[in-house]
């Protein structure tokens, strides 16, 4: 009997260790990418570009080099996200990341409003 016991335990915990590498397996990420500008679409270094997960309410930052161009790798492709981008305490109108957009590597691009 206690063989057997054993036996069905040590089978439980195999069962559910392989479904927890198939779910884990299966989890989807994306990036994103995209370049930050002003209204004369001149691309702004030092711009600080936000990524907010809505889930998690986790948020990852950027600072943009010479070209302007920021990029984010593995975000969560299970969470709605929102876009912010700031130079200067001059910001830019936040965009929408939704969950539902299939596009595994997406691009977002911000124009930083003039005060």
């Amino acid at each position: 009997m206690y063989h057997r016991l054993r036996f069905l335990s040590l089978l439980t915990v195999g069962i559910a260790f392989a479904c927890s590498s198939r779910i884990e397996a299966q989890h989807e990420y994306r990036s994103l990418s995209g370049i930050i500008s002003d209204r004369q679409h001149e691309p702004l270094r030092g711009a600080v570009v936000q990524a907010h997960n809505l889930y998690t309410r986790t948020v990852v930052s950027f600072i943009t080099g010479q070209d302007g161009r920021y990029s984010f790798k593995r975000l969560d492709g299970d969470c709605d996200y929102k876009i912010s981008a700031t130079w200067h305490d001059r910001h830019a109108v936040t965009k929408n990341l939704s969950l539902f957009d299939s596009n595994r590597e997406k691009v977002i691009n911000l124009t930083i409003k003039s005060q």
